[in-house]
């Protein structure tokens, strides 16, 4: 499969317009490839450049698919959250360099309280590609947790989730990794949850600290994660 990149902007998984974007990758360092996929979410103070409910699709033909729900500012029981600032880039960073799938919210999520209701492009992309896929949400934890990564395993973890999160603790072995805490992606509204509770899927959630998230910190442990899908990869696939 091709890899190519789509802004969605749809009311119902039946009826998305898909908007192709012009951005084209180009040789740049890993540093510049991320600032660059990262701009067009910290837009307008990270409201994202989408219309709100909108979402980013990159295709790949990697059995994973990184997502970004957080990457944009979004509501949560009523309140404006902050976005979890660098997963968008992230994602689409991992896509590129696994050739993989990514998903991330590329405008303002309003509020909404469970996943039946949502209908809109990041939901239905989910829908539409997570199938004979493996999950791997991403999000950004503030570091007075005090651990670089946290892997929640969801409420029903499956054996191809289990097995790349132990790849995630042998590469990363150096660093601080928990597991299940101190978030363990098993309420409802994560989309880990949602994949395996809803879709019957695969899926586990990869908490980021802040200090990993600069840009300055992304070379010494990104090709970490490349590492890990590869692998993975190779063990299943």
């Amino acid at each position: 499969m091709p890899i190519s990149r789509e802004l969605i902007v749809c009311s119902a998984p039946s009826s998305c317009v898909c908007v192709h974007s012009s951005f084209s990758p180009k040789p740049l360092s890993r540093v510049s490839r991320w600032r660059a996929l990262e701009a067009a979410y910290a837009s307008r103070g990270y409201a994202g450049a989408g219309p709100p409910w909108s979402a980013v699709l990159r295709t790949g033909s990697l059995p994973l698919l990184w997502s970004a729900p957080h990457a944009v500012r979004h509501m949560r029981h009523g309140r404006v959250k902050r976005a979890e600032r660098g997963t968008g880039g992230l994602a689409e960073l991992l896509a590129l360099e696994t050739g993989a799938i990514a998903v991330c919210a590329a405008g303002h999520v309003g509020n909404w309280e469970i996943w039946k209701e949502r209908e809109d492009a990041f939901a239905a992309s989910l829908r539409s590609f997570s199938q004979g896929r493996l999950v791997i949400d991403l999000h950004g934890m503030t570091d007075h947790h005090q651990a670089d990564l946290c892997i929640g395993l969801g409420p029903s973890p499956s054996l191809l989730s289990r097995s790349f999160a132990a790849l995630l603790l042998y590469r990363f072995s150096a660093a601080k990794v928990l597991v299940n805490a101190p978030f363990d992606a098993t309420p409802a509204y994560t989309v880990t949850s949602f994949v395996q509770q809803h879709l019957h899927g695969d899926a586990l959630q990869l908490e980021i600290r802040a200090g990993w998230r600069e840009l300055d910190e992304l070379c010494t442990w990104v090709r970490g994660l490349v590492d890990v899908a590869e692998n993975w990869q190779g063990e299943h696939y």
